[in-house]
């Protein structure tokens, strides 16, 4: 008999600082707590009804879990995947019991912001991360618009913003061209 796993995409916010936890088996892991508020447009008000905040737990494991704790701040935007799961425990003699997503995937939320990827070492192919930027199609278009180099303005909003143009004048071409 197959059992029935529960897969689950939310979008929301990291709400709490990610932080690593012991497991016996040595595993790499860590916990934190996201923050998603839906909505809708309600035509009869003209106004945008948020729903109440859900938070709920979220945890990784091995390079997903290293990844997080290099990458994850408190209130960016972020998607996760994974399994939902029901989770029970006891504090203070109260038993306890929450759902908890063991995520597959995490990666920032691109609607609402930019973001820069760094891969990480031991994963790198032959091709440096400098000879992929060097070949990619949008290399000379952030050559024209940058006017120095990234790891001196990574994060910067004039770094952002250089870079949002960047890519708007190659969708624009691009779309120029279909």
């Amino acid at each position: 008999m197959a059992t029935s796993q529960a897969t689950i995409v939310l979008s929301g916010n990291v709400g709490t600082i990610p932080t690593r936890y012991a497991q016996e088996s040595g595993t790499p892991c860590i916990s934190f707590r996201m923050a998603s508020t839906g909505g809708y447009w309600n035509r009869a008000t003209q106004q945008w009804q948020e729903f109440p905040t859900t938070w709920v737990r979220v945890k990784a494991f091995w390079s997903l879990a290293t990844n997080v704790l290099q990458s994850l701040h408190v209130g960016e935007p972020i998607v996760v995947s994974g399994t939902l799961v029901s989770e029970q425990w006891q504090k203070d003699g109260v038993q306890h019991s929450g759902l908890v997503i063991l995520a597959d995937t995490i990666g920032h939320d691109l609607n609402r912001g930019v973001s820069v990827f760094t891969k990480r070492a031991q994963h790198a192919s032959k091709t440096t991360t400098a000879q992929a930027v060097e070949q990619s199609p949008s290399a000379s278009a952030l050559d024209s618009n940058a006017s120095s180099s990234s790891a001196e303005h990574s994060g910067s909003e004039e770094h952002e913003e250089q870079i949002t143009q960047a890519a708007a004048s190659e969708f624009d071409t691009a779309a120029h061209d279909i």
